[in-house]
């Protein structure tokens, strides 16, 4: 750790209450926090760990509502199972630091989870699966397109945000869905740095079904109650896959698909699983909103967690 960076947080805890009990974070036994230079920037990951010595783990890449603390409950059902996972805050979000905050781009999110990547395998064969979440799931895609070493992905949704009804079903209005994009296009050179809260492009509060999950989300400084600069999310909505899904064969890709989730539902994210020309498979997740912790599709996810380690470390 940099004699720059924070102390050790906990950003955890807020969502403790909120999550079956076999789901929270052992106090006695918390996640070991790391802090990895990647570029210019400072990046602050939780690690979970087993008992014992783990065949395979998981990277989990978070949206833009929250950061690697939000995400706990998924590193310790990874954890229960025998296996590792790795939670990290992607720049802008959670303890992650970065010299030019208003400098983001939605490019500088793929270059950090893919050097986490590259950090996580240079000295270490156990095989990686990537389990995205919201934004994070088309993130995951864009990093084993990228890399061509990932054992499979895990998305809970696959966000192409050129399409239309895509930019319009993931934002706040439909209004915004449709002019964010050819607005900040045009406004670029004066716009791009301006910070701009979460919660006025994106609705933040259907994140979880839990009126008071999604007001704690939507509060969070290091989450959903941050800001953004307007070039990143510019550029979000103006990214195209790093593999066109009809050349896209470099692993399995699983869409774990909240049946409650009014946010992004199914049909937002099936036409591009169906373009995808290698394995795909999609597993419900039944009672599960966008934050897919509810039961009992937490339950279910982790079953397809535990299968999918499972059959990775038995490849290995």
């Amino acid at each position: 750790m940099s004699a720059g960076a924070s102390p050790w947080s906990g950003h955890w805890r807020p969502v403790q209450a909120f999550v079956p009990p076999r789901l929270r974070v052992d106090p006695a036994n918390p996640p070991k926090e790391e802090w990895l230079p990647v570029g210019a920037a400072l990046l602050h990951l939780d690690r979970y760990l087993p008992d014992r010595p783990a065949p395979a783990r998981v990277i989990v890449l978070h949206g833009g509502g929250t950061h690697g603390g939000f995400l706990s409950p998924f590193g310790v059902m990874v954890q229960r199972q025998g296996y590792e996972a790795v939670l990290p805050d992607l720049p802008g979000y959670g303890r992650t630091q970065v010299p030019d905050r208003r400098g983001l781009r939605y490019s500088d999110w793929a270059e950090t989870a893919t050097a986490l990547v590259e950090h996580e395998t240079a000295n270490d064969p156990r095989p990686v699966v990537l389990l995205g979440l919201s934004m994070g799931g088309m993130l995951a895609y864009d990093v084993a397109g990228r890399r061509g070493d990932i054992a499979a992905v895990v998305a809970s949704c696959l966000l192409d945000p050129s399409r239309p009804e895509v930019r319009q079903q993931i934002s706040r209005t439909a209004l915004i869905g449709r002019l964010a994009e050819p607005l900040l296009r045009r406004t670029a050179r004066l716009t791009d740095r301006l910070g701009v809260p979460m919660r006025f492009v994106a609705p933040i509060n259907a994140i979880a079904a839990d009126p008071k999950l999604a007001d704690s989300i939507a509060a969070d400084p290091y989450g959903g109650g941050t800001w953004m600069p307007a070039g990143w999310i510019r550029t979000f909505l103006q990214s195209e896959p790093a593999v066109p899904p009809e050349r896209f064969q470099s692993c399995p890709v699983i869409l774990a698909q909240p049946d409650t989730d009014t946010w992004t539902p199914l049909e937002i994210s099936r036409p591009f699983l169906d373009r995808i020309a290698g394995p795909t498979e999609i597993v419900t997740l039944h009672g599960a909103s966008h934050a897919c912790i509810e039961d009992p599709g937490a339950e279910e996810l982790a079953a397809l967690l535990g299968r999918v380690l499972g059959e990775a470390a038995g490849r290995t």
